[in-house]
């Protein structure tokens, strides 16, 4: 697995790349056939049951008029039931080609039967209404902004908390990392064209958190190993030994089988599928594409510390971590100063210098008498 990822790790670019051409294939799909909406249309027709507050409150009645709506209007998008002010009412949308008006017959001719003075809710008012009008952009208008904002502040959060706690370099991964991710995920339901509703802005939700969750996990890894000896490893063996493998698969796993398990009984099939994709995407980004893009950013940062080295600036920590050196070479050095100091103070040492400096001497002269009676025993020899 750690070859694996080495391989990858190098490969930021190549991989920028790949991904850019899946978002532009995404991007070219949706302009050509657009989005497979569920229930995202720009128009539609809504169906507007309006009940009677007593009626709506009584268990009974509300449940059987319940019941006679959602078998009229079978082929809805989506349905609404819930309390708007004091009426109950019940909203069903259909898209603008929808032909709604024999279940609306059927159904006030069902209700004018409940309603006449013997039916079962006489003097109880049951109405409907059928408007053509923007259906879901109307709902989804909301939640795109309400997603946007939370989008940004959660890049703008997980930068200044990086940035803060690590340097701004590293923020910027954790920044790129959502970002990279939510496009990873809206890519993939385009091109796979899966059915999209306004609840997709929680599946790409859930995958941008879930990118910080494991970038983090990657930083922190990061910072431990700084810390301790394997910071004299290779900065490539340091960036893919500090990928969180086991706690992202761990997340992902969770997170993975949670959202399929609660999504599908619920009637989200949808949604549980785009909210599953989303956390794949994010495995990625935090197991290959943030330690790829983070290995540029951990060179630039043991450039500028060797550049800060040569100029001759060391920062606080760089001084306290070299102190120690320094005072085990004084210790080295002074038993070494010592030795060669207590040669020099011992007095035999300077007596033995001048005898030996006398005993030259005295050779030097010895062969000097020795020539001086040679030349006077032959002048003896040649005035005899």
């Amino acid at each position: 697995m750690s070859k694996i990822l080495a391989k990858l790790v190098k490969k930021g670019v190549l991989l920028s790349i790949i991904l850019a051409v899946i978002v532009a294939a995404a991007a070219v799909v949706t302009l050509l056939c657009g989005i497979n909406d569920m229930a995202n249309i720009s128009s539609g027709k809504k169906v507007v049951v309006t009940i009677d507050p007593v009626l709506y409150n009584t268990e009974t009645a509300k449940e059987e008029i319940e019941a006679a709506c959602d078998g009229a209007f079978k082929g809805n998008l989506y349905v609404i039931k819930g309390d708007n002010g004091n009426d109950g009412t019940l909203v069903y949308a259909f898209k603008s080609g929808e032909d709604v008006s024999a279940a609306v017959a059927q159904l006030k001719a069902t209700f004018a039967d409940w309603t006449k003075d013997d039916g079962k809710y006489a003097t109880h008012s049951l109405t409907i209404a059928v408007t053509n009008e923007s259906v879901m952009a109307k709902y989804a208008e909301g939640y795109f902004l309400r997603a946007a904002i939370a989008g940004v502040v959660l890049v703008v959060l997980a930068f200044a908390y990086v940035a803060l706690r690590y340097n701004w370099r590293m923020g910027l991964v954790a920044a790129i990392a959502p970002v990279a991710s939510v496009f990873i995920t809206g890519a993939l339901v385009v091109l796979t064209r899966i059915p999209t509703s306004a609840s997709i802005m929680y599946a790409l939700m859930t995958s941008a958190v879930v990118a910080v969750i494991t970038v983090l996990f990657n930083l922190n890894k990061l910072r431990t190993a700084l810390k301790s000896e394997e910071a004299s490893k290779d900065v490539e063996e340091l960036i893919v030994s500090s990928v969180a493998v086991k706690e992202t698969a761990i997340l992902t796993a969770v997170l993975g089988v949670a959202v399929l398990l609660v999504g599908i009984p619920a009637g989200a099939a949808w949604f549980a599928l785009s909210a599953f994709i989303g956390v794949v995407a994010a495995a990625f980004v935090g197991l290959i594409y943030a330690p790829a893009i983070c290995l540029p950013m951990q060179k630039a940062i043991v450039a500028q510390a060797a550049s800060a080295t040569k100029s001759g600036y060391k920062g606080a920590k760089k001084a306290e971590k070299s102190a120690p050196a320094v005072e085990v070479k004084k210790e080295e050095v002074a038993p070494v100063a010592e030795a060669k100091e207590e040669p020099v103070e011992e007095a035999p040492a300077e007596e033995t210098v001048e005898e030996a400096v006398e005993e030259a001497v005295e050779e030097e002269e010895a062969p000097a008498e020795e020539a001086f009676e040679e030349v006077e025993t032959a002048d003896e020899a040649d005035a005899e």
